[in-house]
């Protein structure tokens, strides 16, 4: 349940952003494209610092102008999921408040332009995401179709704006699993399909936030059981991003759900590196990646090897974990103990045959 509960809230989030050419979107002014793109291959990156010197530039060049803003605000936002920190942060909510405020003052300016619609949504993507993390779900709900409304709106003034679809896909596809027990009422639609052909409008065709679409649809093709197009989805992400964290941990996911074990092992031996090696090492991160670890080399019958790795996971799991995840930390410990009474239970099995 914790782990869907991480699936469903990363896939409110609407920032993890990409770079795109060729597309016939409507595109920022000159000014702003080429810095806001660099801007998110930072973030993407996760140089985050570096993003938000870029964002915080572009604050003084163009003050009236609510993406340099709303940027800074997913920066901040990105950061804290990348590193599954607690989303209650001052500076992000001041951002997130002066962008809004901007987005105003923008659409009042310019009624018929997408781009106040557009950020405005897009704010209201990222406080959505941050009530439903600190457990107001029906803020959360509130805010995320006011999210989808203002990107409706953008997309009424251009239609070409590409970008917006990926949040109204992932709303709609989620608000029909929630109500998947009420599909058989004649006005209770399943728009699941759709959601996800909206989604992948933003996968092809998406200048700012195709990335963002890959994200999403992965996490809704793991939890919808399609493990296989989860994994060709996010090998497409990391064929640029090869050592983003939040694309790492999804393709571990697909291989495990595949049993793929042989590589996933290598695989996550890779990602607990890329953890061990960020600015901000969590224990937590840690011990999910020793815990995968040690599955994937009892999936290769290397148990001795994930014997070790689970009591590493236990370790670390039972000191130093935040108190904003200990539910989550909890759930994990209890899963690497399972393992390690099975892991111990076969070794002892085996040495007595022998």
């Amino acid at each position: 349940m914790i782990r869907l509960l991480d699936r469903v809230l990363a896939a409110v989030v609407v920032f993890l952003l990409c770079l795109s050419a060729g597309n016939a979107q409507r595109q920022l002014e000159n000014g702003l494209h080429l810095p806001v793109l660099r801007g998110i291959d930072l973030t993407l990156k996760g140089t985050y610092s570096e993003a938000d010197s870029i964002f915080a530039n572009l604050e003084g060049k163009y003050p009236h102008h609510p993406a340099p803003t709303v940027y800074r605000a997913g920066v901040r936002q990105s950061r804290m999921i990348d590193y599954r920190l607690e989303m209650r942060d001052v500076v992000f909510d001041s951002l997130l408040e002066k962008g809004l405020a901007k987005c105003e003052a923008y659409i009042e300016m310019y009624p018929d332009q997408p781009w106040g619609y557009f950020f405005r949504g897009t704010a209201r993507g990222y406080a959505s995401y941050a009530c439903v993390a600190r457990g107001d779900w029906l803020g959360g709900f509130v805010k995320g179709i006011s999210a989808v409304s203002d990107f409706e709106k953008s997309l009424a003034l251009d239609s070409t704006l590409f970008d917006a679809w990926v949040g109204i896909g992932a709303y709609r596809y989620w608000r029909s699993e929630k109500s998947e027990f009420l599909h058989w009422l004649p006005f209770v639609d399943d728009q699941r399909d759709e959601a996800i052909s909206l989604i992948l409008r933003t996968v092809r065709q998406g200048i700012y936030n195709r990335f963002t679409a890959i994200n999403v649809l992965t996490h809704i093709y793991l939890t919808a059981g399609r493990p296989e197009a989860a994994l060709e989805l996010v090998q497409e992400g990391l064929r640029t991003y090869p050592n983003h964290r939040v694309f790492l941990w999804e393709k571990g996911d697909a291989l495990m759900a595949l049993q793929r074990y042989a590589e996933a092992v290598e695989h996550f031996e890779h990602l607990l590196r890329v953890v061990e090696q960020g600015e901000e090492p969590h224990r937590y991160n840690k011990m999910l990646c020793l815990l995968r670890l040690a599955q994937a080399k009892r999936g290769i019958s290397q148990d001795a090897e994930a014997l070790n790795l689970v009591e590493k996971a236990i370790a670390y799991g039972s000191t130093g974990i935040p108190a904003y995840l200990a539910d989550r930390g909890r759930e994990r410990l209890d899963e690497a103990k399972r393992l390690l009474v099975e892991l111990r239970l076969k070794i002892s099995s085996s040495n007595g045959r022998k």
